[in-house]
């Protein structure tokens, strides 16, 4: 019995490895210029502590990338003339549609915006799962400068494998409770 478990463990650990060994198509680092005249990107910082929001579209570039977020309200910010500057925090929602038709749900889990004279800009840092259940976490950013003539855009993707401790921890709790259920069931 106890060999069959052991079996069933080591099955279960290759496979979910091998699960998530294979996730270089959603290991991603872009960047655009010119996208906001273009219509490829878009942000609002926000005013007076509220959500900011971003969207970028990579097919300029002809790379299958997009996203879009909404943060959540700021939880400090600072008007200064046409200056304006907040933070943000957990909260908020980043989706982003990748390669071969995946999609990504998520949320923001920090970020800032500004805005001044003639510019503006959003950047997040994010995380999530993507449509395959593979979690991944990241970046991304959409500047507007020249009153938004101009504008440039970048996202990083990065999915995130469990540590072999995480494995270990697994594997010796299932473990525990195949002794605990064998003596259980010996008595």
């Amino acid at each position: 019995m106890l060999k069959r478990c052991f079996l069933l463990l080591l099955v279960l650990l290759a496979t979910m490895q091998i699960g998530w060994s294979d996730n270089s198509d959603l290991t991603v680092n872009l960047f655009m210029n010119d996208c906001s005249n273009t219509g490829y990107c878009l942000a609002n910082p926000g005013v007076q502590g509220s959500s900011a929001t971003a969207f970028a579209n990579f097919a300029l570039i002809n790379e299958p990338w997009s996203f879009n977020l909404t943060t959540p309200p700021a939880l400090s910010w600072v008007q200064n003339g046409t200056n304006y500057e907040a933070t943000f925090g957990y909260g908020g929602s980043f989706t982003m549609d990748g390669p071969d038709g995946l999609t990504f749900t998520g949320v923001i889990t920090s970020g800032s915006s500004d805005a001044g004279d003639g510019f503006w800009e959003v950047q997040v840092n994010y995380a999530g799962d993507w449509s395959n259940g593979v979690f991944a976490e990241g970046t991304a950013d959409v500047d507007i400068t020249e009153r938004g003539r101009q504008g440039t855009a970048s996202l990083t993707s990065q999915p995130t494998v469990p540590e072999p401790s995480t494995f270990i921890l697994l594997g010796s709790g299932l473990l525990g409770v195949v002794a605990f259920g064998r003596r259980t069931l010996s008595l």
